[in-house]
């Protein structure tokens, strides 16, 4: 379970049998900020603001930039395209 108990982190496997099990291809979620996360998608959420997880198959994008007014992140938004390519 993850630290503040809103969710639950899950292996790659586990995310590629829910993937296969419900015909997926990607995923993307939204977040305003990330707190508690490893500090390599941390620094891609402020840098970019978005992190690619689970060899790419999950994306979370940081949709609001300098969250709070004192974070500094960068926010991002996200086009994909029939063959699901981002942009």
């Amino acid at each position: 379970m993850i630290p503040r108990a809103a969710g639950y982190y899950f292996s790659q496997e586990i995310t590629r049998k829910f993937f296969h099990a419900n015909n997926l291809k990607m995923m993307c979620r939204g977040q305003q900020y990330v707190e508690k996360v490893t500090q390599i998608m941390l620094r891609l959420i402020h840098v970019q603001g978005y992190s690619l997880e689970q060899c790419g198959l999950v994306t979370t994008i940081c949709s609001s930039p300098d969250y709070l007014g004192k974070m500094k992140n960068v926010g991002a938004v996200f086009e994909i395209d029939d063959s699901l390519n981002m942009n």
